[in-house]
């Protein structure tokens, strides 16, 4: 019997190509999607899962009870002190990102981004899968460093990487070992590695055995049967036990699990790769939703088609066939379809994993050898054959062949008020979202509006290189010296006839400013306060003020010609409300904690100098005093972008021969901190156009249905002289008032999640209405577009034809 249901499976594919074309087609998008959603929920609910000791390793952090935030690096000094005075610790290894390091290939030239310097056990606790080499290396105190496959092959292209020679800054190293890429839910994904000794011993790096230096990713593998808790505390004690920096400091050390790292959310600054928990559920209900409308749809067109077997159904009844038989006939014909659907998706994953790699900047990868794989592929094979085929399987096998025979069983079954709920959840996931994308695309613009004075893809930053011997002091010779090159570099690059501007500032960004700290300053005329006053402080030049686009709002910004400048202040609106400064403002005298006095001379008008995500903080911009700013802002004069580039890049060679040049965008600074965000936008956007497409097909079966259903009405009506527009409206306003049924239920439900969503932005949009209208309008153009064609086509057949039964 399974054989003769295949092949009536197959037969019935084959006769009705285009139902089944569209049937598969759109379950095929659907679950597509839904594979690639599940891979990556999947990677991020398994951050690092894969190492083989995973459940014992933690990350040794420290909370500072007073900030409320947790801080992920620990002293090396700790590290050393912790494996010999803490029995539970079975093994510990740390690593340091230190710097960039300078890596020489030949005659190539370029900084390192991926690389960590690693003691001797870090391979040992973490996994690494070894392909050439060893990482004996590490424990040998050589001058070899392990590099991934990837790295291997754009280092030394097709040629053996192991034993092949490189140069990091000044020092000559081998590749020792290579290694398998790193798995993409990895927290430590640098593919460079190299012995913590050489960073140890390059002028680039000082390490003075401080407990208050924190430098290090310290990771504890701990002994079976240990409380974290319990050797945390043990870990406080020793911390507070050996440096004077920890005596009565509201700080305690927290062992953070290895898996917990990516989705924690208590670090208040990390380097290692962060998910949002957050995104992950919307992301995994939108998935659920885009399935269960594709299972929605299925089961409508599966209805549908019941209509048009009457008489194959009727003859199979007549001839013996019992309910079980149909029920499973059914059910093998929907599961082949299913089937073909599931080869397609894999199809189509193969083809857009790339795609969606690049899009969320994730390396996911697909195998039908991969055990996990299969299980969510037969996963979602199971749900979506439950949800698609019980349904009319047991419609089908239940109609009564006298009514098949009459022309009416299989126009007449099912619930069409469950249908029509279907329908409107369609509808009200499609309206929803374009909703939704309407509200995100308008909060988009503000957020550009907001920064559009900064000139933004015409500005870009570069930092200037210091001297080996100066990173960590240097003589009064030596700084001064350095000083004067650093002006002399801002003149030179003012000669250019393609540059408009250049402003020096210290270690900071145009619109991705330093978290607010702590500044102490004690205003004159008013009370002392009792806690260090929050602000964000900027060291500039005074070159500042046009580059950045501020506006002064009252006093003045500071003048070259004036020396006390360099003691004066300029402030934002902000800082006023927030220390409480009464008017007028210009000429309030400040003490910083004794060490510097000055005057407050102007304030500017607040600007966006962090994300908009966040409020606008008090910020103090002072003279950079000692002239010693490293990051320069250039202005490219208009549509001379390139000519700037290269003009910059001609005095880089000068001052800093061997080193390569680097720089950014104030755009794609711009584009990173909003990156989380477009993510969502696109994911929503793909969702929104798989929701409008899968509910045109949910209105093309019910209009289908609804045709063939009432084609005697149609009939009739023609021949009473009703013309083919009163017949398409008759059969297109039940399906206008089940759009506007949906819009009445998406509305509310919209509101409150872009209201949700906004909740992210500290300025932010106020919600439009013309958002709803249009997405109302959206739905009832889908609805009339869907519907119409059919209502046409029925509206222009013979009726003859349609009363010939009667």
């Amino acid at each position: 019997m399974l054989k003769q249901n295949f092949k009536a499976a197959w037969r019935s594919i084959f006769r009705y190509k285009t139902y089944h074309f569209i049937n598969i087609g759109g379950l095929a998008i659907s679950m597509s999607v839904v594979m690639l959603i599940m891979f990556w929920i999947q990677s991020e609910l398994t951050f690092d899962a894969y190492h083989k000791d995973a459940a014992q390793l933690y990350l040794l952090s420290e909370f500072d009870e007073s900030e409320g935030e947790l801080a992920e690096s620990s002293p090396y000094a700790a590290y050393q002190t912790l494996k010999a005075e803490v029995p539970e610790i079975a093994l510990a290894a740390a690593a340091s990102r230190g710097y960039f390091p300078i890596i020489a290939v030949g005659s190539e030239r370029f900084y390192e981004h991926n690389a960590l310097y690693v003691d001797s056990n870090w391979t040992q606790l973490l996994d690494y899968t070894l392909q050439e080499g060893t990482f004996d290396i590490f424990k040998q105190h050589t001058n070899q460093i392990a590099i991934s496959r990837t790295k291997a092959r754009q280092y030394f292209g097709n040629r053996s990487a192991l034993g092949q020679s490189i140069r990091i800054d000044s020092t000559a190293v081998t590749v020792g070992a290579v290694f398998a890429d790193i798995p993409s839910n990895s927290s430590f994904r640098q593919d460079v590695l190299i012995p913590q000794h050489i960073l140890f011993s390059s002028s680039y790096f000082h390490q003075d055995g401080s407990w208050s230096d924190r430098s290090s990713w310290v990771v504890l593998k701990l002994a079976p049967g240990t409380n974290p808790a319990s050797a945390a505390k043990k870990i406080t004690a020793i911390y507070r036990a050996n440096h004077a920096y920890y005596e009565g400091k509201l700080a305690h050390q927290e062992l953070v699990p290895i898996t917990d790292l990516h989705l924690h959310k208590g670090f208040s600054y990390s380097d290692l790769p962060k998910g949002n928990t957050n995104t992950i559920r919307v992301f995994a209900l939108l998935g659920a939703l885009l399935l269960l409308t594709a299972c929605v749809n299925f089961v409508n067109l599966s209805v549908s088609r019941a209509s048009l077997r009457t008489k194959e159904v009727g003859i199979r009844k007549v001839a013996g066939a019992s309910k079980r038989q149909l029920f499973f006939l059914t059910m093998t014909e929907n599961m082949v379809a299913i089937a073909i659907s599931m080869v397609l998706t894999i199809t189509m994953v193969i083809l857009f994993l790339p795609v969606f790699n690049a899009q969320f900047e994730t390396h996911l990868s697909f195998s039908l050898f991969d055990i996990q794989t299969v299980v969510a592929m037969l996963l979602v094979f199971l749900v979506v054959l439950v949800l698609t085929s019980v349904y009319p399987a047991l419609l089908i096998s239940n109609i009564s062949p006298l009514q098949l025979f009459r022309g009416r069983g299989a126009l007449r079954i099912g619930n069409v008020t469950l249908r029509n709920s279907l329908l409107v959840g369609q509808l009200v996931l499609a309206i929803g979202m374009i909703i939704s994308v309407l509200v995100i695309q308008t909060q988009f613009r503000y957020v550009q509006q907001q920064a559009s004075g900064y000139r933004m893809d015409q500005v870009f930053r570069f930092v200037a290189a210091m001297p080996d011997n100066m990173l960590y002091g240097g003589q009064f010779e030596q700084v001064e010296a350095f000083r004067q090159n650093l002006q002399t570099l801002k003149s030179e690059l003012l000669s250019s006839s393609a540059i408009k501007g250049v402003t020096k500032v210290n270690g900071v960004s145009l619109i991705d400013n330093p978290a607010p700290m702590g500044l102490g300053y004690t205003w004159g005329g008013y009370p002392p306060v009792d806690q260090p006053q929050q602000a964000v402080q900027l060291s500039i030049d005074h070159d500042y003020l046009s580059l950045a686009n501020l506006h002064i709002q009252e006093g003045r910004w500071f003048d070259r010609a004036n020396p006390s400048d360099k003691r004066n202040i300029v402030i934002n609106e902000t800082a006023v409300k927030t220390f409480g400064l009464k008017e007028p403002v210009v000429g309030t005298t400040f003490d910083q904690q004794g060490f510097r006095q000055g005057t407050v001379i102007g304030v500017a008008k607040d600007f966006h100098h962090a994300s908009l995500h966040v409020p606008i903080q008090p910020v103090i911009l002072e003279l950079d005093q000692h002239g010693m700013g490293l990051v320069f802002l250039v202005e490219a004069q208009a549509g001379r972008v390139k000519d700037a580039l290269n003009a910059v890049g001609e005095v880089w060679k000068q001052y800093y021969p061997g080193k390569p040049f680097e720089y950014q965008f104030v755009d794609e600074e711009f584009d990173n901190l909003y990156k989380e965000d477009r993510k969502v936008f696109v994911v929503l956007l793909t969702f929104t156009s798989l929701s409008l497409l899968l509910s045109s097909l949910g209105i093309l079966s019910m209009a289908l249905f609804s045709a063939q259903l009432r084609g005697s009405e149609i009939g009739i009506r023609k021949v009473l002289g009703a013309t083919v527009a009163n017949i398409v409206a008759l059969l297109s306003l039940n399906f206008v008032k089940l759009a506007l049924v949906a819009f009445v239920i998406a509305s509310p439900i919209a509101l409150w999640a872009v209201k949700r969503w906004l909740e992210n932005f500290a300025y932010r949009v106020t919600i439009p209405w013309w958002a709803f209208v249009i997405a109302g309008l959206a739905g009832i153009v889908l609805v009339l577009l869907s519907a119409s064609w059919q209502a046409i086509r029925a509206a222009t057949a013979n009726p003859v034809k349609s009363l010939r039964d009667e």
